[in-house]
């Protein structure tokens, strides 16, 4: 064999084992984020659906507005028809996960909503508190940890509520969050036709929620009374005497697929497998 046709063939061999290398570098890189559990996706198709408020019960301490200067009144009651909510108590309740009777918000307008008062926070819960069982308007102490979670999960907040005859324009629901040092009123988006029970979906990106947990924590270390507040704020032109219901607030948190993440530690491992196979062949080794 002539020194061209050797010099020709080394040169061949290099290229050969620098592509694999670089195949192997490639699915080493895959492997570890996928052991990781970074993944170079981040699989969210699956989620955990957490019940914040479905029950009579769940909804007995949410009050409604006394109103003033352009804001509506309301009154707030609860009804076992209609609902879409179910019988176990949602994580707000004093007896989370307890059996509890299904029902709804009713919220009442006496007077309406008109163009000149069309804005009103018409019903808030009662304060959820931790940390502390004294303070204005206290009533139920929930477990801080579940809800933190749940609020600070990035998911998705949904609810039912109804549109009353005679209604001019309702604008989706806003959701209130209320606690230290922040008042977040978030715009959610409503499903175009009501089901079959008569209910729009709201759906509320919790992406806007700030660090519930980091509040709690900076307020309890400074002695301050913790608390957290939801409520429903509707915007919108209706008759005196207008009811909505609001039914079954719950979030849906993003949960990463396991089975995905190991599709892609096992392709990673694959690859590796094939390369040295491959490299061996060219007389290198690893």
């Amino acid at each position: 064999m002539s020194i061209k046709q050797n010099y020709s063939r080394a040169r061949d061999g290099v290229k050969r084992r620098s592509a694999i290398l670089s195949r192997l570098t490639l699915s080493g890189l895959i492997a570890a984020a996928a052991v990781s559990g970074v993944g170079l996706m981040a699989p969210t198709a699956n989620a955990d659906t957490v019940v914040l408020v479905s029950t009579q019960g769940d909804f007995a301490s949410w009050k409604g507005n006394a109103g003033s200067g352009g804001v509506a009144v309301s009154t707030v009651s609860t009804v076992s028809t209609p609902t879409e909510g179910g019988t176990v108590n949602g994580i707000t309740n004093s007896n989370p996960g307890g059996t509890g009777t299904a029902g709804a918000l009713a919220i009442t307008l006496p007077n309406g909503m008109t163009p000149t008062a069309n804005y009103a926070v018409v019903a808030s819960s009662g304060y959820l508190n931790w940390g502390s069982t004294s303070g204005s308007g206290s009533s139920e102490t929930v477990t801080p940890s579940a809800l933190d979670g749940v609020l600070n999960s990035g998911g998705t907040l949904t609810f039912q509520y109804t549109v009353p005859a005679g209604t001019t324009y309702l604008n989706p629901p806003l959701l209130l969050v209320n606690y230290p040092n922040n008042y977040d009123q978030l715009a959610g988006t409503a499903s175009s036709t009501p089901d079959a029970n008569g209910f729009y979906t709201d759906t509320v990106s919790l992406a806007g929620i700030n660090n519930i947990a980091q509040a709690e924590l900076s307020n309890s270390q400074a002695g301050n009374y913790v608390a957290l507040n939801l409520g429903i704020i509707l915007n919108g032109v209706m008759p005196a005497g207008a009811v909505v219901n609001v039914a079954n607030i719950e979030v849906q948190t993003p949960v990463p697929e396991p089975a995905t993440l190991g599709l892609f530690a096992a392709g990673g491992v694959g690859l590796l497998l094939v390369g040295r196979k491959q490299l061996r062949g060219t007389g290198a080794a690893l």
